[in-house]
């Protein structure tokens, strides 16, 4: 026997069983990416939605300690928050009375480290100082606008970065009684971020200060912090629109209290 007649095993896949293969390779691949896929995007909504309750939880706990909501930094110090989101940013609605969550890096005003994406209103801009004002410094070199003669008797200090519409309410009453207040000097005071800031502006030539709404100093609050000072008091020394709405205040009572109480 030389073999000739041996049957041949040895002649491998056909075409069309490598396509088989193939296709059924494909409709798994395509299988395990959907599911995997899918894994994904509902971990990431978990993830979401656990994230925004903590910043709801820490918003809420702040608003019971202290009557008014706070950016992420704020939070952060105040012992309510472990870090600042990475999914989320915190807008502060009406002064502190109200926020929202926006994603991160969409326009929110408390993510980010602290850091600002929008600049504080111009003279005539809602919440911003009167058209008429000019820019000026004040304490320290710190950034400001005046509205009325320098040389007036009477200087009234507005720590105002951030005002919002308390912001315009204030001017509103600072334009209706603008003959009354025709022996002071208005100083809009708008980039105050530590208490070093606010001890120069103490510590300055001033009649009276207004805190329009919740100004964040890398701790408590400029109103808050004012008020634990030794002598001071809103409304007697200052007025504090956060404190005062607290007590039945309205920041449309700062000024008749500004000229009945300094004549």
């Amino acid at each position: 026997m030389n073999g000739t007649g041996r049957r041949r095993t040895d002649e491998g896949f056909t075409l069309v069983e490598l396509l088989i293969v193939i296709v059924v390779l494909g409709v798994l691949a395509t299988i395990v990416v959907f599911a995997v896929r899918g894994i994904r995007t509902l971990a990431d909504d978990n993830s979401e939605a656990t994230d925004a309750r903590v910043l709801e939880s820490a918003e809420e706990g702040h608003m019971a300690l202290h009557g008014v909501y706070a950016d992420e930094a704020t939070l952060v110090t105040a012992g309510l928050l472990r870090e600042e989101s990475q999914m989320f940013d915190i807008n502060l609605l009406d002064g502190g009375e109200d926020f929202e969550l926006v994603a991160a890096g969409s326009g929110g005003g408390g993510g980010g480290g602290g850091e600002e994406t929008t600049e504080d209103p111009g003279p005539g801009e809602p919440g911003g100082p009167p058209a008429e004002a000019v820019e000026t410094t004040y304490a320290g070199g710190q950034h400001a606008w005046s509205y009325g003669a320098p040389e007036s008797s009477k200087k009234l200090v507005i720590i105002g970065n951030g005002s919002g519409s308390a912001g315009q309410q204030l001017w509103a009453s600072i334009s209706t009684a603008e003959t009354a207040l025709a022996d002071t000097q208005v100083i809009w005071v708008d980039g105050v971020s530590t208490a070093a800031d606010v001890d120069a502006i103490l510590a300055a030539p001033h009649t009276y200060i207004i805190v329009p709404v919740a100004v964040p100093i890398g701790g408590p609050y400029a109103g808050q912090y004012i008020s634990n000072l030794p002598g001071q008091s809103s409304p007697g020394t200052f007025w504090w629109g956060d404190g005062q709405e607290l007590v039945g205040g309205d920041i449309t009572d700062a000024i008749p209290y500004y000229l009945a109480n300094f004549p």
